[in-house]
């Protein structure tokens, strides 16, 4: 399953206690004052030289994984493989070794960390007969024992491919696809938040337009998204 559909070269912005979406093509510089008093001075240096090292390969190919860090830990899974596993994987960058977690009965999720917890948002449930079942549940890892666990009330919009932020007591949930018609992805620009605090999904202001597959990160109260499939 791909998201092949119109790719977007948007960079859009949301303030979350606003909840309102934004143009944020000339945020360069917003972001880059954000970013660059996080950085270690010997990096910024006009001489200093940056270079890569080859750490220790995944254990299978993926595209288009989810990655996030909690501790000394990183983690990544819900993306492309070969044979569209429901791999997710743990790398402990001091041995520079990667471990398998227990398989996610979800592929094509977003995964981010919400108040201690590493958990999955949406993505697809394939069944024994081959076919595909969009979802909306919300999964946690569980360390003792390990296991994936439903965790929260599922999102109202069932999707794969979705961007997902989190602040201390709201997960948000924004765009993603839906379905397939006529061979193309179907994206959708649903924005749904959850708060912790009514242990309820609400619906906010939807993207500008559909888009699945995006790039977002965050930086203090302002999520930016970059990219995406759009129809």
């Amino acid at each position: 399953m791909t998201a092949n559909s119109m790719v977007q070269n948007s960079f859009l912005f949301l303030s979350l206690p606003s909840r309102s979406w934004k143009s944020c093509l000339y945020q360069h510089i917003v972001s880059y004052q954000h970013i660059v008093p996080s950085l270690q001075p010997q990096l910024l240096h006009p001489q200093a030289r940056l270079q890569w090292k080859r750490c220790a390969d995944m254990p299978v190919k993926m595209s288009r994984s989810q990655v996030v860090v909690m501790g000394e830990k990183v983690y990544t899974g819900g993306g492309a493989t070969d044979n569209d596993e429901d791999e997710v994987f743990q790398y402990d960058p001091s041995r520079d070794e990667w471990s398998r977690l227990p398989p996610h009965q979800v592929i094509f999720f977003a995964m981010v960390q919400f108040k201690g917890n590493l958990i999955t948002v949406g993505g697809v449930i394939q069944t024994d007969h081959g076919s595909c079942n969009y979802t909306g549940k919300v999964y946690r890892f569980k360390e003792q024992p390990k296991k994936w666990e439903e965790f929260l009330k599922p999102m109202p919009t069932a999707r794969c491919y979705l961007s997902v932020a989190t602040t201390q007591s709201a997960i948000v949930a924004s765009g993603g696809v839906t379905g397939f018609k006529d061979g193309k992805s179907v994206p959708c620009d649903t924005l749904e938040v959850y708060s912790s605090e009514t242990s309820q999904w609400h619906t906010a202001d939807p993207l500008p337009v559909p888009c699945g597959g995006m790039t977002s990160v965050t930086i203090a109260d302002t999520w930016y998204q970059l990219g995406g499939g759009g129809t």
